[in-house]
């Protein structure tokens, strides 16, 4: 191609790129001013439904508009900032947390200047009446200590609600507190309740299960106009059955160590062996092993065993634990000096009775007030201390007793004052009040069946109690009223009358000291006479009180003294009794140089 030619090919293309050029500037411009020109006019919004949720919160909501605005809620929980405005722009719809159950609806109006309005309809849902829990089931111990033995249920509610426990486990289960419920708000809230549960015993039967009801109760307010029906929740007490102790050696470690830490009695080191643990004694046995879990047995099992069990500073307001059953060689168990003791009453479970083997029973201030049934059964049982309680009158334990006449030979029911203190009949009881009701205590003549069956006692201590009247008159019985009784005390009662000779003669009494033992009664009786015998020996008050001497602790002494012949009337009017003039007797001494 030619130059000329050339040339003129390059301008020609270079003018329609010229054009190219042109055309796109006006076509931006004109984009550019089509922008600038698109003025709104009227009034509009982007919204003109908007839904919150119960708990309130905040929507944007944007405004198109050449004009003046303002803008206005019609519900005082519905607000719209700004509230006023020109031209374009967003405003912030809030609405606050709902009181109701049911949804509820407002309104806010835009208002322009040139007489153009909108309107957005603002609805919120209400709370759903609610009883929920942050677990609906929950699963207890067999048992635990007083202090730790209740569980805690927390429930979800924004409706009123009782709590209800269902009848069958009532005996074991227990509100501690309000049973119902009142909200302040339907904004669902957290409220605590606490169960008190007491110990499972059983390891042969299954898990014991307390459906708890939460039913809600009417509304009171003017929130029950969005309620549906009443609710009835249910959370699940699940308690487990109690662990399986087998008795021997590791079993009665086991059951050793559960009823301690019940009992808040502290607990010995594990890792010693339990032959150096305080207060147990253990002793070889030979006994039938039988695992109820696996059915396995073993004939002639000897091993070391828990004879002797003996608990003292304990603080419980329960029974004995039920662990104690496992202890199945246990010969002798003391559990003394409960915590307030005085002011308990604790009824006696009859997990105790099952003891095959006991022999001796020591329950010193512990806060017993009544005995099991079973406990007339066991007839291993030859010595049993239930002083320093609050048990009410001898009528309530008496067939228990009548149960054990045959075998016990030791009975002390001494000091069991509710009270606490020495009372004036006359002047402190109380007019609502009994001596029945105050503590151990009764018409003695109207306890024929205690000295008149009871004929295995060697020992009967009843002092510091409420009795009152005579003591029974039984000179006619056969073979002798106790015939056995070598120890007896029924002194700091409220007793008159007679002194009957059936214990001033008795044939075996080797350890009497009267001074303490009988003759001293305090008060006034429930009639209002001043206690005392009638019959108290003239020598009695001549000589003093130091002077009391103590039964002989050699026991072939005591045996000795036991045979000698009876007290006689001429000693009962030459003879001071104090400390034991059959020991003095037995001596060949003149009782004037024992006092020495």
């Amino acid at each position: 191609m030619e130059e000329t030619e050339f040339m003129s090919y390059l301008f020609k293309d270079m003018r329609t790129m010229c054009w190219a050029i042109v055309a796109l500037i006006i076509l931006s411009v004109s984009s550019c001013k089509d922008d600038d020109d698109d003025v709104v006019s009227g009034f509009s919004v982007d919204q003109t439904e908007m839904q919150f949720l119960n708990n309130g919160g905040t929507i944007e909501l944007k405004i198109a508009t050449d004009q003046t605005w303002t803008a206005e809620a019609e519900n005082d929980w519905c607000m719209v900032s700004p509230a006023t405005g020109v031209g374009s722009g967003v405003c912030v719809i809030k609405a606050d947390s709902s009181y109701l159950y049911k949804e509820r609806t407002g309104r806010v109006i835009f208002y322009s200047d040139k007489g153009d309005l909108a309107e957005v309809l603002v609805k919120q849902y209400g709370y759903e009446p609610t009883i929920d829990f942050a677990e609906s089931e929950v699963t207890i111990p067999s048992y635990a200590s007083p202090e730790k033995a209740y569980v805690d249920v927390e429930a979800i509610a924004n409706v009123p609600f009782e709590v209800v426990i269902p009848e069958e486990a009532k005996a074991w289960l227990t509100l501690d507190g309000t049973s119902t419920y009142t909200p302040s708000t339907t904004i669902p809230r957290k409220q605590k309740f606490r169960f008190k549960f007491k110990t499972y015993s059983d390891f042969d039967k299954g898990d014991r299960i307390a459906e708890v009801q939460f039913n809600q109760k009417p509304l009171t307010t003017n929130r029950a106009s969005g309620e549906t029906a009443m609710l009835n929740k249910v959370v699940k007490i699940i308690q487990e059955k109690a662990p399986v102790i087998i008795p021997s050696r590791e079993g009665d470690s086991l059951a050793v160590l559960a009823i301690m830490r019940v009992m808040n009695s502290g607990t010995p080191s594990a890792s010693r062996p339990i032959i150096h643990w305080d207060n147990v004694v253990v002793e070889e046995r030979t006994y039938d092993y039988y695992n109820p879990l696996t059915g396995v047995s073993k004939k002639d099992t000897t091993e070391l065993r828990v004879v002797s069990f003996r608990l003292s500073m304990i603080d419980t307001d329960e029974t004995i634990p039920y662990q104690i059953k496992y202890l199945t060689e246990l010969e002798t168990f003391a559990a003394i000096a409960n915590a307030n003791g005085f002011r308990k009453k604790i009824a006696l479970g009859p997990e105790i009775a099952s003891l095959t083997k006991l022999k001796s029973l020591s329950l010193m201030g512990y806060g017993v007030n009544s005995l099991p049934a079973e406990m007339a059964h066991m007839q291993s049982l030859e010595e049993l201390d239930l002083s320093g309680n609050t048990i009410l009158s001898l009528e309530s334990i008496k067939d228990v007793l009548l149960g054990l006449k045959n075998k016990l030979k030791y009975l002390d029911l001494g000091t069991n004052r509710v009270s606490g203190t020495v009372m004036n009949l006359s002047t402190d009881i109380p007019r609502n009040e009994t001596l029945e009701t105050i503590g151990l205590g009764g018409d003695l003549s109207k306890s024929e069946w205690l000295f008149r069956d009871m004929v295995a006692l060697e020992e009967l201590h009843m002092s510091y109690n409420y009795f009152y009247g005579s003591i029974p008159d039984l000179d006619g019985v056969k073979d002798g009223v106790l015939p056995n009784m070598k120890y007896l005390t029924l002194n700091l009662n409220r007793l008159t009358g007679k002194v009957p000779d059936w214990i001033l003669y008795h044939k075996y009494l080797a350890c009497w000291n009267p001074f303490l033992l009988l003759f001293n009664q305090e008060g006034y009786d429930n009639r209002g006479i001043m206690a005392g015998f009638t019959n108290a020996p003239t020598k009695f008050a001549e000589f003093p009180a130091e002077y009391n001497r103590t039964c002989p602790e050699d026991e072939e002494a005591a045996a000795v003294a036991a045979k000698l012949p009876s007290l006689t009337q001429e000693d009962l009017n030459t003879v001071p009794l104090h400390g034991n003039w059959r020991y003095y007797r037995m001596l060949n001494k003149n009782w004037y140089l024992n006092w020495k």
